[in-house]
């Protein structure tokens, strides 16, 4: 297997509030940029609090990315690591990221918000937009964060074929029930609001960033099927478990 880094320089968080509705912190195109803290314990938050001037609303999402130049072929496997830390009551999911860094790792910005693929008015991921297109997920929402350990989300196809075709991987992190869902997290009545939070740690905070380990090509040499290969230079493509990767 081999692992990569989140480049430090490029990964934070970009977070909203509104004290007007869901829909406006929810769709809202700018909000504060922080990439410098090498962890945050509301790295990840949809929610809202009700206080006796009326409600107000929050999101945050996390933006991490990951130098992915070396590979030239689809992996057969991924798995992204995030380290939690402090919060922990919200399932959350990686998605397609689009914000504006690159190979360089440029900083975060408040435009980068809404950096996802196909984010717009209106948007939520279970639902495409008016193109057709929807919210690429990378990963299963992850349901059981980990505060003081490393989180696992198993990379799906989708996300392992962008690590072949992109120089740059790049990934938001955000709340699935309501954020991601697009669902008011202000239940009513007794009920009343629903806030979750979720903690994480950056590439800033040396040994706990965050991390992609994956494995090989599957079967291939350069696209031609292992299979079909008697040997190479004499060495049986049976005693072989890999070619490029570790």
């Amino acid at each position: 297997m081999s692992a990569i880094i989140s480049g430090s320089d490029a990964d934070g968080i970009v977070y909203a509030q509104s004290t007007t509705s869901w829909d406006v912190v929810h769709d809202v195109a700018t909000g504060t940029a922080d990439d410098d803290d090498s962890f945050e314990t509301v790295a990840i938050r949809a929610g809202c609090v009700a206080g006796g001037r009326g409600t107000t609303y929050y999101v945050s999402r996390a933006f991490i990315n990951f130098d992915t130049s070396d590979i030239t072929a689809t992996p057969s496997a991924a798995t992204l690591y995030v380290r939690g830390s402090s919060n922990s009551s919200g399932d959350i999911i990686a998605v397609s990221g689009s914000q504006n860094t690159g190979v360089g790792w440029f900083a975060l910005g408040s435009g980068d918000f809404d950096s996802f693929e196909n984010s717009g008015a209106g948007w939520n991921g279970d639902t495409p937009t008016a193109d057709g297109y929807a919210t690429q997920p990378y990963t299963d929402a992850e349901t059981t964060w980990s505060t003081s350990g490393y989180n696992s989300m198993t990379i799906n196809s989708f996300g392992l074929a962008d690590m072949a075709r992109l120089d740059d991987f790049k990934i938001c992190l955000m709340n699935y029930d309501y954020d991601w869902k697009d669902v008011t997290p202000d239940l009513g009545g007794r009920t009343g609001c629903v806030d979750h939070q979720n903690g994480m740690r950056f590439g800033d905070y040396s040994g706990s960033e965050p991390y992609i380990q994956w494995t090989g090509y599957g079967n291939t040499v350069g696209g031609i099927i292992a299979a079909n290969i008697d040997s190479i230079k004499g060495v049986q493509t049976g005693k072989i478990s890999e070619v490029i990767g570790a």
